[in-house]
């Protein structure tokens, strides 16, 4: 998996304060701090937002993952941003937020909740319990997965960029990430 981790961040940053680096990447913030919202475009060290030629919309054309290509796209970032924000939540709680962002207004409950059970077979969501609504019956709250936040941060992250700029630690963690991951994957595909 491409992305950096606690480990990695830590050892980065004291790398990079301890060091007059020609990286003009953005620096991560303490662990402890009250902002390490990791979807925060500020947070992360190797992001680059580009707005589009026919849009005033920002829109990250890096990674491009399939959950953010095609038709859908839009609604699911949408719904992913809102439930990463605010969870777990019904179905009926994201479609009223999804509403009020700018090109959603007319979005139709059966289009999120449609887009919500396709999320969730995905693994992009899953249940996280049961709430009774109004009218008495039981209704499903859903919460993102790991695999949600990292989607959303791939799609914010520049790889040309982190490849250019990362120092030559962080790099090697990377890369040893990379290769135990495929390794894993190598050995799950032959068993």
């Amino acid at each position: 998996m491409v992305g950096l981790t606690a480990e990695a961040n830590s050892l980065e940053s004291s790398q990079m304060s301890s060091q007059s680096s020609p990286c003009n990447c953005k620096s991560e913030p303490a662990q402890g701090s009250a902002n390490t919202n990791p979807l925060n475009p500020q947070n992360t060290t190797f992001t680059k937002e580009v707005k589009t030629k026919n849009s005033s919309r920002k829109k990250s054309k890096y990674a491009e993952l399939r959950v953010f290509k095609g038709r859908e796209t839009k609604l699911n970032h949408a719904i992913l941003i809102t439930i990463t924000k605010n969870s777990p939540q019904t179905i009926y709680d994201i479609a009223k937020t999804v509403r009020k962002q700018k090109g959603l207004t007319n979005t139709k409950y059966t289009n999120v909740n449609r887009r919500v059970k396709a999320l969730e077979k995905q693994g992009f969501l899953e249940k996280a319990g049961y709430r009774h609504a109004i009218q008495g019956i039981q209704v499903t709250l859903f919460q993102p997965t790991t695999r949600a936040y990292v989607a959303l941060f791939l799609n914010q992250l520049d790889l040309d960029i982190f490849v250019k700029e990362a120092d030559e630690s962080t790099l090697i963690i990377e890369l040893a990430k990379l290769i135990l991951f495929f390794e894993m994957d190598t050995e799950k595909k032959i068993a």
